[in-house]
């Protein structure tokens, strides 16, 4: 495809140097902010009404599943009510003529309700069903005829549902009550292997729907809320725990078709441990296709990468977390989540554009542009002129004295 994103406009390792590509950042930003403007979308309100009855288990045909692109994913992330909406057929027209060729779904939120019409016999007793995408085969054979790859975003453990349906699946504090995160959200025990054979079978139920992927989210031990009072069972080691959870689940889904990703908190490139959540890069990225760094700058503290604020350096932050997990693994394995929405400084095209150069820098499999609401929008006061977007490329990140690039 042509348009937003040309293999031609991005910079390739081993070409031009660093300052010819931010000197021609400008006009590349011009071409990202036509796009990304036409990206605005409007999330309709989530009904109150009751979820459609599930339908039985899909038709029992083989699926098409379409391979990952060879010249890699480049995808934007979906919410099940937008992709439920009539503002998906406008999504899918703005995209057509760009180099976005995936579609990350929804398929299943952190409070257990599952956006397709599962026919699960768990799910469904749970009324974990919402079904708000409706007939999953049919979307998905309508985003593979637009020529998309497909990613079904599922949430593993933080499963605020099950884990009060069924509470001898869920993590428990020192008194023996459902423990809850800061949010006030309960958690299943990643040791559960029951747990692991419910979400798993929603996995096949939604490849066997013809979805070409299944990300794996949460996919780890809670990192906040009063960890103190959690109980783990005794001797559990969390980085074996995750990965033969994502084993189980990629030896499930490769005979019906399906590729598995994870994501992992983007600290996991620059540390050697697992981080206390079972995040240890080298041995997830063993059990899966593919690993899904969250690189989003914002989540950066101050003087992490030897930056003074990561959050306004967003190229830096991306290219040294990118190289740092290049070093460990595979960068074949690599294809980050970016940061498409503002939190602590505003972002638009410059700065997405600046994540985008650093990930073709480095040479990996692909990016996702990530909004929680599905709002792809850029500062409309960037159009017309390119010289805000000149001048921010052309700014260099302030190095924090005496801090080096973390080594593990």
């Amino acid at each position: 495809m042509g348009g937003l994103f040309q293999g031609d406009g991005l910079p390739r390792a081993g070409g031009a140097g660093r300052a010819r590509r931010w000197r021609s950042f400008a006009s590349r930003v011009a071409v990202l902010t036509a796009v990304l403007i036409a990206l605005v979308l409007v999330v309709p309100a989530r009904s109150d009404a009751p979820a459609p009855e599930p339908t039985s288990a899909p038709e029992a045909a083989e699926p098409f599943h379409m391979p990952p692109p060879p010249d890699g994913v480049r995808g934007v992330y979906v919410t099940g009510a937008l992709a439920a909406s009539p503002q998906m057929d406008r999504l899918l027209d703005r995209l057509a003529g760009t180099e976005i060729n995936t579609i990350v779904l929804e398929l299943k939120d952190e409070l257990g309700r599952i956006t397709f019409r599962s026919s699960n016999p768990l799910a469904q007793a749970m009324g974990a069903v919402r079904g708000e995408l409706g007939d999953l085969r049919a979307l998905v054979d309508r985003l593979h005829r637009r020529g998309f790859y497909v990613v079904g975003r599922m949430v593993a453990f933080r499963d605020h549902r099950l884990a009060l349906q069924r509470p001898e699946l869920a993590l428990k504090d020192v008194q023996g009550n459902i423990w809850r995160d800061r949010q006030g959200i309960a958690w299943i025990n990643p040791a559960q292997e029951e747990a692991w054979a419910y979400l798993i079978d929603l996995a096949v139920e939604a490849a066997l729907a013809g979805v070409d992927e299944i990300q794996w989210d949460y996919v780890r031990f809670p990192t906040d809320g009063p960890l103190d009072r959690l109980v783990y069972p005794e001797g559990i080691r969390r980085e074996e725990t995750i990965a033969a959870f994502l084993a189980a689940s990629r030896q499930a889904l490769r005979p019906v078709g399906a590729y598995t990703s994870a994501d992992l908190f983007g600290f996991a490139a620059l540390t050697r441990g697992d981080m206390g959540i079972g995040h240890q890069l080298e041995v997830l990225a063993e059990q899966v296709d593919v690993v899904s760094l969250m690189l989003y700058p914002s989540h950066f503290p101050p003087g992490a990468l030897g930056l003074e604020d990561p959050d306004r350096a967003p190229y830096e932050t991306v290219l040294r977390s990118l190289k740092a997990a290049a070093q460990r693994v595979d960068r074949r394995k690599l294809r980050p989540w970016l940061q498409s929405f503002s939190l602590r400084n505003p972002y638009g095209p410059q700065e997405v554009w600046a994540q985008i150069l650093a990930a073709q820098e480095v040479e990996v499999s692909g990016w996702l542009l990530w909004n929680p609401s599905g709002r792809y929008t850029t500062p409309r006061q960037l159009m017309g002129s390119t010289a805000p977007v000149q001048e921010a490329a052309l700014q260099r990140p302030v190095e924090k004295e005496g801090v080096d690039e973390p080594r593990g």
